[in-house]
């Protein structure tokens, strides 16, 4: 099931979400690498999926994926929240 959440603003076209977005918080949209300011011996993929908003409904947000380069080893997750960067669509870290 898909619900429509409008036009948002677009910042570029990877940021450029569906006008139906998957009800399902956590599916995941869009993906490509990220290569700016990435710790040695790591990757990271800029990321766009769906979540939900205070009142239930579906939304769409961006964030950054980070993990070791060459390790074949689970490891352990770390998610990491900002409150006050990333409010507005052009203050997302992953621009």
């Amino acid at each position: 099931m898909t619900q429509n959440i409008g036009a948002p603003p677009v910042v570029g076209d990877f940021y450029a979400a569906p006008r139906d977005v998957p009800e399902t918080p956590g599916s995941l949209i869009h993906a490509e690498e990220f290569t700016r300011k990435i710790p040695t011996g790591a990757r990271a993929w800029r990321i766009l999926y769906t979540t939900t908003m205070g009142d239930g409904s579906a939304a769409v947000a961006s964030g950054l994926v980070v993990a070791p380069a060459n390790n074949a080893e689970p490891v352990p997750v770390v998610a990491w929240n900002h409150g006050t960067t990333g409010y507005a669509q052009k203050c997302a870290p992953s621009l």
